[in-house]
């Protein structure tokens, strides 16, 4: 049994966990993801071992955990926050970009709910200006 930091599997959970965030934070008006968020990912990716980063990139998500499963190596998965897919290039490079994946993780997301259009919502007459 080895460290968590050499688990393909622990490294994807931790892509998982902010991919989660990042796509709840694509349906909201407000920026969910901080700097510090993004500082505490970049330093937990600097942790793990560039092999690990490549095989635990695209794992998933299915809680099976056993030995078997494990020495098969893991399934692909694609991410679901925008996020996080254009993130992938910058979360398997060999050395970690700090500056780059804290910018997109703290860029506020482009994806605004929308908003129906009734009419004379903005109207607003102000009669005294006539």
């Amino acid at each position: 049994s080895g460290s968590a930091l050499q688990d393909p599997l622990c490294f994807a959970n931790l892509l998982r966990f902010y991919d989660g965030i990042c796509k709840w934070e694509e349906g909201s008006p407000t920026p969910i993801l901080h700097v510090g968020w993004a500082t505490l990912l970049v330093q937990s990716l600097g942790r793990f071992d560039a092999q690990v980063t490549l095989m635990g990139s695209d794992t998933s998500n299915e809680d099976d955990e056993s030995e078997d499963s494990r020495r098969r190596g893991p399934r692909r998965e694609s991410k679901q926050s925008q996020k996080m897919k254009g993130m992938k290039e910058l979360l398997v490079a060999a050395k970690v970009n700090s500056s780059a994946i804290k910018l997109q993780l703290t860029a506020q997301s482009q994806v605004q709910p929308k908003r129906a259009r009734g009419s004379g919502a903005r109207d607003y007459s102000l009669g005294y200006l006539k």
